[in-house]
């Protein structure tokens, strides 16, 4: 009887370890595997310089707004972010129009597009806002796209298009980014001309997903798996 007590009472201790060294890692565990895009271009509310202008209907069958990104090499794109107004008209699960047109002179070649595809909504947040509204006072949201299939270009010039399926998307644009270059803005397709709004405020992402990992999340894990481990060898010695 008095064998048994020691090895009770350290099973009991190793029992303890385990559970305490799995609890407190579980929610850092969740983290590891985790993955995000990083943004390789940036026309966000949260540039330095960047003051709201007007919002610009976008329709995917009639007119559509778009502004161009330069990229010196290049590059696959696994999604993009496109501002708006924050009301009820865009929801997560919407569906938007995506396209992409090569670049001619400073402006979209029109009547074709390189890329032109259906995606939904997956994120609608004030991530890139910083705090910022339109000169109505109305609040402003991030819609986000991830690609279904991953966008390859060479280096150049493209023009980008995110609109609305079914309907209106009051879509923001920016002033102060760029000097004299405004966005542009199609109707039904063919190009009609710069708008004197400003730049389409807008994000681009590539497809690269970096790992994030919590610092000393495995070390905690091992903890449990050592307390088990050293349930499990008392048991056989008992």
């Amino acid at each position: 009887m008095f064998a048994t007590r020691p090895i009770t009472f350290i099973r009991a201790i190793a029992i303890n370890l385990a559970l305490f060294g799995l609890a407190l890692a579980a929610p850092m565990l969740q983290s590891i595997g985790s993955a995000q895009a990083a943004i390789v271009f940036s026309q966000a509310p949260d540039q330095d310089f960047a003051v709201p202008g007007g919002s610009l209907a976008s329709f995917a069958n009639d007119q559509q707004i778009a502004d161009k990104a330069t990229f010196a090499t290049g590059i696959t794109l696994g999604g993009m972010d496109a501002y708006g107004l924050d009301n009820a008209i865009m929801a997560v699960g919407e569906s938007v129009r995506v396209r992409i047109f090569n670049d001619a002179g400073g402006n979209p070649v029109t009547g074709t597009s390189l890329f032109d595809f259906t995606e939904n909504i997956t994120i609608r947040d004030t991530d890139g806002v910083a705090g910022k509204t339109d000169p109505g006072g109305n609040t402003i949201s991030r819609y986000h796209v991830d690609f279904s299939i991953p966008v390859v270009l060479t280096a150049g010039t493209y023009w980008f298009s995110m609109s609305r399926s079914i309907g209106a998307f009051s879509q923001l644009t920016m002033n102060g980014l760029v000097a004299g270059d405004d966005n542009s803005r199609f109707v039904n397709g063919p190009f009609t001309g710069q708008d004197v709004n400003g730049d389409m405020a807008f994000r681009l992402f590539d497809n690269q997903l970096e790992v994030i990992s919590e610092p000393g999340a495995l070390a905690v894990f091992g903890l449990g798996l050592a307390g088990f481990g050293l349930m499990r060898r008392r048991r056989k010695t008992a």
